[in-house]
């Protein structure tokens, strides 16, 4: 009798061990969507899918079937028949080295792949027509994505965060996007597309028929420290140039008409700006968290500024009087530093920084004023004073001394030369009726 119940009790355990054995089993194999199925082999760390038609969508806090076996897995196989990969499929994938994509795959979802940071190479299928936001977005471990020639939309920041990726390569034939040097374009080159972050120049010149900085084109760039755009550039979209930290300088062309959402967010060595004339939109956190951003110049073509365009910034605003910029720097409470134009015998002179009203009078880059007026000048930095001379006329003025000295005599100054900068300011009317110049 005590052999029967222990076998009974024995064939009791086998089955729920058994039982355990295939629950643990069909929990390694599901749906993925309408008519496609995944299974994961734990021993080869593989996860397969097949079937026809697309692979469901995730929100990217949500948990797919297989999320659980996401951390160990090493390689995705998609078989043919499957022609969509939904938004955040596979993201997280840290240990994925390799994936197998179908020829019949049409897209690839937002985040799909992303923060993959052992993935080193992709092929991307050839009938692949989208790429969606931040798909590869964090894969640490790409150098270089070769575009086949069907695709026809990549979202701008599709690779962005890559820290290695050096260039982008598309397949000839393709009618929507090339690659000069490895940078993206779109296809007739008006737009910059994506500018690979493991790119290592400092400097980048914007080719002259781009029209738009494309979104987040530079994002999280963190080898650039002067970008010069091109004579054509309209458009700086929005995070074109988000989190660039090692961005110091930007040289703006004379088309640009509106800079969007976020496009200079936390450039964090950024010191100082110059908007061009003709730019008529700052958007929304445009340049906020540029902490080091000291000096900004908005021209009064520009009508809308975004109430937190300048938030976490130390920047005084020159501008001109009852401007947009002006009343912008009221109401935000920025020091608001007002600008004039000089015109010498009916032409602008041009700066190379922006003359200014303080306490009523004008100041202006010293070197350019003098040499406008025919003077030689000379600097003595032992003393900080500048001697021009033209002629039989000497002037010596001093930093922070509100005395003008003509061959010898001197003459009280309301507002004193200033350093700004690293530029030399005297008081224009003063220093040009000097050498008897009419001033208005």
């Amino acid at each position: 009798m005590a052999k029967k119940v222990c076998a009974v009790v024995l064939l009791i355990c086998t089955i729920v061990v058994f039982s355990g054995i295939s629950a643990f089993a069909a929990e390694a194999k599901g749906n993925a969507g309408d008519a496609v199925t995944w299974q994961y082999d734990k021993t080869e760390k593989t996860l397969r899918f097949q079937g026809n038609g697309a692979i469901k969508n995730y929100a990217e806090n949500e948990v797919s079937p297989w999320k659980e076996y996401m951390a160990e897995t090493e390689k995705i196989i998609i078989d043919e028949g499957v022609t969509a990969i939904g938004n955040y499929a596979f993201a997280m994938g840290e240990k994925v080295k390799e994936i197998s994509l179908p020829q019949s795959l049409g897209s690839i979802g937002d985040g799909a792949f992303g923060w993959c940071s052992a993935l080193t190479d992709v092929k991307l299928p050839k009938d692949l027509k989208t790429i969606g936001d931040s798909a590869f977005v964090w894969c640490d471990n790409l150098k270089s994505v070769m575009l086949p020639e069907n695709v026809e939309k990549i979202a701008g920041n599709a690779f962005s965060w890559s820290s290695k990726l050096v260039e982008f390569v598309v397949a000839e034939g393709n009618e929507n996007y090339t690659a000069q040097n490895g940078i993206l374009y779109s296809k007739d080159m008006s737009s910059l597309v994506a500018y690979p972050s493991g790119l290592s120049q400092t400097g980048f010149l914007v080719p002259e028929m781009v029209k738009t900085i494309g979104d987040s084109a530079f994002i999280g760039n963190n080898t650039l420290q002067e970008i010069n755009l091109g004579a054509g550039t309209e458009t700086i979209a929005e995070k074109a140039f988000f989190n660039c930290k090692t961005l110091k300088s930007v040289s703006f062309g004379p088309a640009v008409k509106s800079i969007d959402d976020h496009a200079f967010y936390g450039c964090a060595a950024l010191t100082k700006v110059v908007l061009p004339e003709g730019l008529q939109k700052i958007g929304e956190s445009a340049f906020k968290r540029c902490r080091a951003l000291a000096d900004i110049f908005i021209p009064d073509s520009v009508t809308q500024i975004a109430e937190d365009a300048l938030t976490e910034t130390k920047a005084e605003i020159s501008g001109y009087i009852h401007s947009a910029a002006q009343e912008y720097a009221i109401a935000q409470k920025f020091v608001f530093r007002e600008i004039v134009r000089v015109l010498y015998q009916g032409t602008a002179l041009e700066f190379d920084e922006m003359p200014f009203i303080q306490e009523g009078r004008t100041l202006v880059p010293m070197r350019k004023i003098f040499e406008t007026l025919g003077a030689v000048v000379t600097w003595e930095d032992a003393t900080q004073t500048v001697t021009a001379v033209k002629g039989d006329t000497v002037l010596t003025i001093t930093i922070g001394d509100n005395v003008l000295y003509k061959n010898g005599v001197g003459t009280a100054l309301e507002v004193p030369a200033q350093l700004v900068g690293e530029r030399t300011f005297v008081p224009l009317r003063a220093v040009s009726e000097a050498f008897d110049a009419n001033v208005g």
